[in-house]
């Protein structure tokens, strides 16, 4: 079985739906541009597999988000991050959804790691914080 991973430091973030001009034309915004070919210059810049792996696939990923003040605010919270070697669940609306977090780490797999994100049967997607963002993705070739 062939697995590939990697560990990107970066806040993760959702893939937003297509936003319209005033005149109607359908556009990406320029941050999540950015954010897009981040992840992909990171991961064409890490070892790659020596050929691409193929369906059917396996993916795990992780996505940290920052703490912010209000998860250590009270004493309750502060002890929740000690217990968990100091993560907490990500549940905040505010973050975004598993699968439109998922959705351009997926893309920018594809060509590079990955013939293509369709051949991906099996995901394991894990939202939490701590203090240190970053996403994590393990692959594997079933």
């Amino acid at each position: 079985m062939k697995k590939w991973s990697i560990k990107i430091d970066i806040i993760p973030q959702p893939k937003q739906s297509t936003q319209f001009s005033k005149r109607g034309f359908a556009y990406t915004p320029a941050k999540k541009r950015k954010y897009q070919k981040a992840l992909k210059d990171t991961i064409a810049a890490s070892k790659l597999p020596n050929e691409l792996l193929k369906g059917p696939l396996a993916i795990g990923i992780e996505f940290c988000f920052p703490l912010t003040k209000s998860d250590t605010a009270t004493k309750k919270k502060r002890q929740e991050l000690e217990d968990n070697d100091g993560w907490i669940f990500a549940s905040s609306q505010k973050i975004g959804d598993l699968d439109n977090l998922m959705k351009p780490v997926s893309d920018a797999l594809n060509g590079l790691v990955i013939v293509d994100d369709g051949h991906i049967c099996i995901a394991r997607l894990t939202k939490i914080k701590a203090a240190e963002p970053y996403i994590q993705i393990n692959l594997y070739e079933m």
